[in-house]
């Protein structure tokens, strides 16, 4: 039995050069359609409707049997540094760095059952060294991606609650907040006693000239913007991809 041919297309943006790498089966005038009136890839829908057809083209990169369609397009994608499918690549690490959380859990898990199935206790297992669980809560900051609204909660598992109704998502929010990712559609930050703060600096897009080195995100943003809020935290999920007032952002430690 035969194996079917697919595509891999790139949408080109005429006005900015960004551009989307896809994969179907379908002719490229029913592709190109699905993209017009279908928002499941947001910013090129937006920049669509924007700017109008017209600022769009449409063509082949290659051609090749179904089951290489993803092995292909991922090649595509890295090839041409394609922005559109910036949102889509960072969701594939989230959940490729999420799997590898659950079997370190799993891991642990094991460590202590077999533990405590020989009778033997590390400290935290004894009576003597037990707190109250307070230590255990942590504020934390998350900035709606659409309105920049910022709100906060008195720990992670009331935020998790609150955004995505269930508190043992929780641990979506802390790999969010530790690494810089999107969750729930807010970027997260820790604060209170127990942040740990990230040095940042920003390069110039035209001339390569660096800021100084500021102590936080936030540090910068008051220092640059007179306010916290706006896309800092996105150039830093997409270094040297994404700008913000005109510099690319690096953390420096």
């Amino acid at each position: 039995m035969a194996i079917k041919q697919g595509t891999i297309y790139c949408i080109t943006n005429k006005v900015n050069k960004k551009q989307y790498v896809g994969t179907t089966i379908l002719p490229l005038n029913k592709v190109w359609k699905e993209h017009i009136t279908n928002n499941t890839h947001k910013d090129l829908y937006n920049d669509i409707n924007n700017l109008g057809t017209g600022r769009f083209n449409i063509s082949v990169l290659e051609e090749t049997t179904t089951d290489r369609l993803e092995e292909r397009k991922d090649y595509y994608i890295d090839k041409l540094k394609s922005e559109y499918n910036n949102r889509e690549v960072a969701e594939k690490i989230i959940i490729k760095n999420m799997d590898k959380t659950k079997e370190w859990v799993n891991n642990i898990k094991k460590s202590i059952n077999k533990k405590v199935a020989s009778g033997e206790k590390w400290g935290f297992m004894c009576e003597e060294h037990r707190g109250d669980g307070t230590h255990m809560k942590q504020k934390i900051e998350g900035t709606n991606i659409k309105t920049g609204e910022i709100k906060i909660w008195d720990s992670i598992s009331d935020a998790a609650l609150d955004i995505a109704g269930d508190k043992k998502k929780n641990g979506n929010i802390v790999l969010a907040a530790r690494n810089g990712w999107e969750a729930y559609g807010y970027t997260w930050r820790k604060i209170g006693k127990n942040l740990h703060k990230r040095k940042i600096y920003g390069v110039h897009k035209s001339n390569g000239k660096k800021t100084q080195i500021y102590e936080s995100i936030s540090n910068a943003e008051r220092t640059i913007n007179g306010k916290r809020g706006g896309g800092i935290r996105k150039s830093l999920l997409y270094p040297g991809k994404r700008t913000w007032k005109g510099y690319y952002w690096y953390y420096a430690n």
